[in-house]
């Protein structure tokens, strides 16, 4: 008797922040459960230490593109080359499922049902830190994101806050799943000592590193900062 062939999954992800490490602890514990996955990177591409953390696992590969990320491409230049090139990977991989960490190209028609992860996104980010609504020059990045919601079969976030911004923005009112973020970590035991520690992208105001800044003189911790200070 044939044994049943291993569920596929493919799934894309992006090197430039969290995104990339979400996406590649789901991959690798997915891989270890024996689902087959395909990560699939968009925007610049893995350094050598980053495609170095996935390299070698059974079940998992990646395949870089060069394909823009849909908020470094607002007028939806690089929109049509995305959807001939990622539905020729789906071709030739044939997923059971398409587990998308971006939005507008849920809508360029898979042939296997698509799976949404609302990270964060241009409008929610552009009224928690502007406060009005997003800027006119935004209108096809809002109007693309839209479109790809309606193709979606589920929608899952890491926080109700988020979820409920996302599906309120776009006008999704179909499945949806919060699912908060984890990571496995082996740490030492060290020595603990005061001080705070803040990681992340630092040019992002909506990482609101700032108000440490703020706080600082009234503080007698050291405050440590890490993460690129010009965004991309």
């Amino acid at each position: 008797m044939t044994p049943p062939a291993p569920f596929r999954l493919l799934m894309t992800t992006d090197a430039v922040g969290g995104v990339w490490t979400f996406a590649t602890t789901l991959a690798r514990g997915l891989a270890e459960r024996g689902i087959e996955v395909l990560l699939v990177s968009q925007g610049p591409a893995p350094d050598a230490e980053q495609q170095a953390e996935v390299a070698g696992i059974p079940g998992l590969r990646l395949e870089v593109t060069d394909l823009a990320l849909e908020w470094m491409d607002k007028d939806g230049r690089d929109r049509p080359r995305a959807r001939e090139v990622l539905r020729e990977i789906e071709t030739a991989w044939r997923p059971d499922l398409v587990h998308l960490n971006s939005y507008r190209e849920a809508g360029i028609g898979w042939a296997a049902p698509v799976l949404v992860t609302a990270h964060s996104c241009v409008g929610s980010w552009w009224r928690a830190c502007r406060g009005d609504p997003v800027a006119a020059e935004w209108a096809r990045y809002m109007s693309a994101v839209v479109e790809g919601m309606a193709a979606a079969k589920i929608v899952t976030a890491p926080t109700r806050a988020m979820l409920e911004s996302f599906t309120r923005l776009y006008g999704y009112d179909g499945p949806t799943a919060v699912i908060p973020n984890g990571i496995e970590l082996a740490l030492p035991a060290r020595e603990r000592r005061p001080f705070i520690a803040a990681a992340g992208r630092l040019w992002d105001e909506a990482k609101n590193m700032g108000v440490l800044n703020d706080v600082a003189p009234d503080i007698p911790w050291p405050i440590h900062a890490l993460g690129p200070v010009r965004g991309p």
